[in-house]
């Protein structure tokens, strides 16, 4: 009931702040749809690895991105040569030979334990909610157009007059008259 409360014209035509909402997250959606495939391939020839120590000074969590994959780390150590920060590292060459096309999975060692998320996976939501955006964005131009009452003899929007009003700029009848 909400949603098509929402996605009636407003009187003055223009949007309401949930269709504003609305579309900035679509907009967003679309512009993270796009730029995720680029990460995907960026991700064959560098691996970002982020962490931190907490707790004890001996634990570490990170968040790594590479070879198509979301890294989520739990360790009782740092790696070598990361203890706190963001590091950009090189890979070989082109992992496309190691690119994980896997389902989420969590390997578990005695000293750390990951989670492992494709990439494709984030990408999924993001295509089905921008479609959704897209349909609903139609729907509410399609509701617009409606409301608006153009004159039939110049084209001048009468929606705001009664219907027994003539068109203030030329004259004629409006459309419920004639």
């Amino acid at each position: 009931m909400d949603s098509q409360v929402n996605s009636v014209p407003a009187p003055n035509g223009r949007p309401s702040a949930v269709q504003r909402a609305r579309a900035l997250l679509g907009w967003l959606s679309l512009a993270a749809m796009v730029l995720l495939p680029v990460v995907w391939l960026l991700s064959g020839w560098w691996v970002l690895v982020a962490g931190s120590t907490f707790g004890r000074a001996s634990q570490w969590s990170g968040v790594g991105i590479g070879e198509g994959v979301v890294v989520l780390i739990m360790a009782d150590r740092p790696p070598e040569g990361l203890r706190t920060g963001v590091r950009l590292l090189s890979s070989s060459g082109p992992a496309w030979s190691r690119t994980r096309w896997v389902w989420p999975t969590v390997e578990r060692t005695p000293a750390t334990q990951q989670v492992i998320l494709p990439l494709w996976l984030f990408w999924l939501p993001l295509v089905a909610g921008w479609g959704w955006w897209w349909f609903k964005r139609r729907r509410w131009r399609r509701l617009l157009a409606r409301a608006t009452r153009p004159c039939p003899a110049c084209g001048y929007d009468l929606h705001t007059l009664p219907p027994e009003a003539t068109c203030p700029e030329c004259g004629g009848l409006s459309g419920d008259r004639l």
